[in-house]
Order: structure tokens, then sequence, then C-alpha cells
């Protein structure tokens, strides 16, 4: 039924919230989604039936900055291409930059007296109540849809769980996009920190 569709994810979504409420390592779930997200901006490029000289790499190093990287990085050119020059080694590459860069970001938190901890979990979680709760009203929509369609000999709740499981699956996307620009682009404005200091406290999302 629709509503099977809808609770089977429910199941799933509801799991990942477990994950980090436990405090199992949400250190190293950000890291695995940093080298996602790297994928997802290299492999366009990669997949590209353009010669890597032609390739306009402002726009790909601006794509890379705006994700995960300080801003004005300029990480990748041709001799990087050339020194790297299958796919798994070219995003290994990135991602290493990237997570180089994460780390950097936690070492400076952690001396400013942020409880990094507790920040990682609140941005995870943060980004997944609010993607879900986006995902489950874009879930009803395509549910009203479906009822005032003909698909013939098309099952709907099978049309259904087919394309809500694709909504789904952009959704987890866009929570990793969302954890991993906060996290390399936040910043937070120490005042009068202490160890009880709620980690939003001045806190703002930047460009870098």
């Amino acid at each position: 039924s629709y509503d099977d569709v809808l609770n089977k994810q429910r199941e799933i979504i509801y799991e990942q919230r477990r994950i980090v409420l436990d405090e199992l390592d949400v250190h190293e779930q950000i890291k695995a989604m940093i080298k996602e997200v790297v994928a997802r901006v290299c492999d366009p490029y990669l997949n590209s039936k353009a010669d890597y000289t032609q390739w306009d790499y402002d726009a790909f190093n601006k794509e890379l900055e705006s994700a995960v990287l300080p801003k004005g990085t300029a990480f990748i050119s041709e001799e990087f291409v050339e020194s790297h020059d299958d796919r798994d080694s070219f995003i290994e590459a990135v991602a290493e930059e990237a997570e180089r860069v994460f780390e950097e970001r936690i070492e400076k938190f952690k001396n400013d007296g942020i409880p990094v901890d507790q920040l990682e979990r609140d941005v995870l979680l943060r980004a997944v109540d609010n993607r879900w709760t986006e995902h489950i009203s874009s879930m009803e929509e395509l549910r009203q849809g479906i009822s005032l369609v003909a698909y013939g000999q098309r099952d709907p709740v099978l049309v259904y769980r087919k394309e809500g499981f694709e909504m789904f699956d952009e959704m987890v996307e866009n929570i990793q996009r969302d954890v991993v620009k906060i996290i390399m682009k936040i910043e937070i404005n120490v005042r009068q920190q202490t160890a009880q200091t709620q980690p939003d406290a001045g806190m703002q999302t930047v460009e870098r």
C-alpha cells in the first residue's frame, strides 16, 4: 500500500537518527559524506566526453569550493588531472584534501572550546529533520498526483514506490550535501565561550 512505502522510508530515516542519537561515530559518518559529495561534483566532469584540456576549470573549482573546499582553493588543474588519470585516484585525492580541511576546522573548533561532538550531531540531525519534513510533503504531492492520472496497466502503488524511492535517494543526497556544506562553511563567533555554551550560539554559515 501507499502507507507501506512511506513507513519503510520512515524506518530507514529513523534508524539514521537513532545512530546519531546513540552517539556512534558521527565524525566518521561526515567524512564518508564528504567523499560522496566530492564524487557527485567530480563525476560529471570525469564522465564527460570532452577532453580534460577542454574542461571549464574555473567552474569545476567553484563547484568544489561551494561544496567542500575553501573559496579560492583552485585545487583542480590540468596537471592534477594528468597525475590522477583514473576516477578512483582522482576522487580519492580530492576527498583527502577536503578531509584535511575538515580535520583542521574541527581542530580549530576544539581549540576554541567548541563541543565538536555536539556540533556534528546537531548539524546532522538538523539536516535530516529538515529534509525529511520536505520529503513527506513531496511524497503526499506525489500520491495525490498519481491518484489523478490514469496509468493503464501500471499499478499506481508500484509507480508510487518507484518514484518515491527515487525521491528518497535524492533526499539522502541533499542531506549529505547540507551537512558537508554547513560543517565546511560554518563560522562560530566565540563569545565568552564556556564548557556549557551551546554550539549554535553565535553560529553562522558563510562562504569560505
